[in-house]
């Protein structure tokens, strides 16, 4: 972890990069923001993780603090900037364009609060740390599929799943995959070593390459989460046996 020379006064971790795409992981201390910037040519996605990362944009004039699990992206040339207004804020940034240019502004109106947005309540997720180990009653099924960014061996997706539809068991050979929830709570299990991941909103873990995975709801409901796959050539290992199920790529 180092301190952002882009997100400043953020401290980065940098999760993966290639040429022209770039992911990582922020923390902004409480009362922080960054200097009101743009890009010409770069999109920047953020995914609140933890705290509430406020979001300003200037052109139109709004201003949000998300939750946990909420995403905002911001195309070229369209003026931001990101702060931690009451709590800490860690967020995951999704880089991508050639050249990445910061270009720094200044904005007519300094006082944000007035263009707020109205939080809508944040329904409590209902679990009862009961994780379905019946594999065999799940299906192989996305509900959405959105490529956020890609290259040859950095791809970023959001993906959905529906009731009792997962991810089956399978593994990358070069790629790990690292997953975000967005909606939960989702469950990532794993083998080589054994473990189960329980996701809720902002929560991420990783599957590395080689490792077998299955990805579901965590008692079979639907779920959505970001999954950032590389650095490498991607491709599908499907992993069977007759306890696991028999997936489908």
């Amino acid at each position: 972890m180092h301190r952002s020379t882009d997100f400043s006064p953020a401290t980065e971790t940098t999760l993966e990069s290639v040429p022209g795409l770039s992911v990582s992981t922020h923390t902004l201390a409480t009362s922080h923001v960054t200097s009101w910037r743009s890009h010409s040519n770069a999109t920047v996605v953020v995914l609140c993780l933890r705290g509430r990362l406020r979001i300003d944009i200037d052109r139109p004039m709004f201003a949000a603090d998300l939750a946990p699990g909420e995403m905002y992206t911001f195309p070229p040339n369209l003026t931001y900037r990101l702060g931690a207004m009451s709590v800490d804020a860690a967020f995951l940034v999704v880089r991508s364009g050639v050249p990445w240019d910061l270009q720094e502004g200044s904005v007519a109106h300094v006082d944000r609060e007035p263009f707020l947005r109205d939080a809508p309540a944040i329904a409590p997720v209902a679990f009862d740390d009961t994780v379905d180990a019946n594999f065999g009653a799940y299906t192989a099924g996305y509900t959405r599929v959105d490529v956020l960014a890609r290259t040859d061996r950095l791809r970023c997706l959001i993906l959905g799943l529906g009731e009792k539809r997962c991810v089956p068991w399978h593994s990358h050979s070069e790629i790990d995959d690292t997953f975000f929830c967005i909606e939960g709570p989702m469950r990532v299990e794993t083998r080589d070593p054994d473990a189960t991941y329980v996701l809720m909103p902002g929560d991420t873990c990783r599957a590395i390459a080689g490792q077998p995975h299955f990805v579901s709801g965590a008692y079979g409901n639907p779920c959505l989460f970001l999954v950032v796959q590389g650095t490498g050539q991607y491709n599908y290992v499907p992993f069977e046996t007759a306890q696991l199920g028999q997936p489908v790529q």
